[in-house]
């Protein structure tokens, strides 16, 4: 018979511990946190290949190139190198000088790179300029070649050719599609 006095053994109680909120709001805010970054990351990737084919930054071909300098000296501008010559200009005594008209009948800007080759045909360096919102007819001269790292007579000897020509807007160059893009 059971004693009434004596303790009474009492089972071991399960390990019915909750786990601690703290531990489970950090876990769940981490997860979160790792969900967004990758979300994030995805967004990123697909907005730049998205841009990639209408931005500055894509490079064209040559032969896509050589197609948008030919329509744009077609339809636009004509250009005149007068070659390596004293100039009047506060920055140099010598410069490539270049001639840039409009020859269609709006207004427009013009981006024209030079390219000076040596005897081989081997391109030596390129000078750019910008013509911006040259009316109809009109023409604009400009000094290229000036902060050059070509000697005397590597710029004496050359030959100045048309390297690239492109029109385009204060918003960036105008593609043979006719987008803008940004630069």
């Amino acid at each position: 018979m059971e004693n009434p006095n004596e303790p009474k053994a009492t089972p071991a109680k399960a390990n019915n511990k909750k786990p601690n909120k703290t531990i489970i709001v950090i876990v769940i805010i981490a997860a979160i946190c790792i969900i967004a970054g990758i979300i994030a990351a995805v967004i990123i990737n697909n907005n730049s290949n998205n841009t990639e084919g209408s931005n500055s930054s894509h490079v064209l071909s040559k032969e896509e190139e050589q197609k948008i300098t030919e329509d744009t000296l077609s339809k636009y501008a004509d250009v005149t190198i007068e070659g390596y010559q004293t100039v009047d200009n506060p920055n140099t005594e010598k410069a490539v000088v270049v001639k840039v008209e409009n020859k269609s009948e709006e207004t427009t800007s013009l981006a024209v790179t030079i390219g000076a080759y040596d005897e081989n045909n081997k391109l030596l360096e390129k000078s750019s300029t910008y013509a911006e919102n040259i009316g109809p007819g009109q023409s604009v001269i400009f000094h290229t070649f000036v902060y050059t790292d070509l000697t005397e007579d590597q710029l004496n000897s050359a030959t100045y050719k048309v390297y690239s020509a492109k029109t385009y807007t204060v918003n960036g160059l105008v593609e043979e599609t006719g987008e803008e893009t940004k630069e």
